[in-house]
């Protein structure tokens, strides 16, 4: 199974473009940035076979960013990850 698309990051006039194989996943920001007349929009194809549409669609939505932010732009926070301090 294959992906790739774009993402439109708030405040960052770079589209963000990815592509994939299975795990293995590239992505950064190109040159390419969105016109002032261009919608800015998050675009995901997924190409395979037997592809459960509904499962895609509620796996991405679940990464969505909530309207509400746990913590305010700037906040300090600590975070555990694995194998640092």
């Amino acid at each position: 199974r294959r992906y790739k698309g774009v993402l439109a990051v708030k405040d960052e006039p770079a589209k963000y473009i990815f592509q994939g194989v299975g795990m293995l996943f590239s992505g950064d920001f190109s040159k390419f940035t969105w016109g002032d007349d261009e919608p800015r929009e998050c675009r995901f194809v997924f190409i395979g076979r037997n592809l459960d549409k509904q499962a895609l669609i509620d796996g991405i939505m679940a990464c969505k960013v909530p309207e509400t932010l746990r913590f305010n732009v700037g906040d300090k926070v600590a975070a555990k990850r694995q194998g640092g301090d």
